[in-house]
């Protein structure tokens, strides 16, 4: 398995968290889902006939990497991809890939793309493996969309999530609508307590914190669509800015 190069991930980080492991298990999880897909039919067949043999399907991290990046092309060949605007039926399966990692005040920001995978029966079949509860991620709610996790300076994953604002009401100055990048405040919320590492106490967070986590996360805003980013949980509260007011949830119409 290849090694990020060490530019993107930081040696302290790579030495404290826990990434390597959970990108081994993931990337032999997706392995063997893809070497299954000849018995897709007979699975299909047992699950009508007894649905309590299946598991809820679950994905752990990984780094981005040429053997995720190609098992993910056949996963898509497959038809396992979660396509935006189809049905989730059921829920979707989570991929939490680990694009970059970014120094900020006393820790690092990991900046997390999400790829969703269809709930099908030929996701269940390795995926209940004994002891990595650790590892695995059983949320599948508001997960699609660019968001970052803070871990601290040694590279331990924190229960904190962040993202972005995309959808605030546009703004004007000069007579212009600003761009992306300076009308999308970030918020944090607590995510995945009880498999999180430690508790990162981000409403303690200092000005100088905030910035910098602010400032690790913002590029992102010149290089992805408002679509792309996963909105804050409605209890999110504002990093930066601090006075931020999060927008409203979007209603589908009937």
């Amino acid at each position: 398995m290849n090694w990020p190069e060490r530019e993107t991930f930081p040696r302290r980080y790579m030495e404290g968290s826990s990434i390597a492991e959970e990108s081994r298990i993931t990337l032999g999880i997706l392995s063997d889902v893809q070497a299954s897909a000849q018995v897709l039919a007979e699975m299909r067949r047992r699950e009508a006939e007894d649905d309590a043999r299946f598991v809820t399907p679950a994905t752990g991290f990984v780094w981005d990497c040429p053997e995720l990046r190609e098992l993910i092309g056949e996963l898509n060949k497959l038809g396992l991809l979660w396509e935006e605007g189809g049905e989730k039926s059921g829920g979707l399966v989570p991929i939490y890939v680990v694009k970059k990692v970014t120094p900020i005040v006393r820790g690092y920001v990991e900046h997390i793309r999400v790829v969703p995978l269809r709930h099908d029966p030929s996701l269940v079949l390795y995926l209940k493996i004994s002891g990595l509860s650790d590892v695995l991620d059983r949320d599948y709610d508001g997960v699609v969309g660019w968001h970052y996790h803070y871990c601290d300076r040694d590279g331990r994953r924190s229960d904190t999530l962040l993202s972005f604002d995309t959808r605030q009401p546009l703004k004007q100055e000069n007579g212009r609508i600003l761009p992306l990048r300076l009308n999308s405040p970030l918020f944090w919320e607590r995510h995945s307590e009880g498999k999180a590492k430690f508790n990162a106490r981000a409403e303690r967070w200092g000005q100088d914190k905030r910035l910098s986590v602010f400032a690790a996360a913002q590029p992102d805003l010149d290089k992805f669509k408002p679509k792309d980013f996963r909105r804050p949980a409605n209890d999110a509260l504002p990093v930066w800015p601090q006075n931020a007011v999060l927008s409203l949830p979007f209603v589908k119409s009937r």
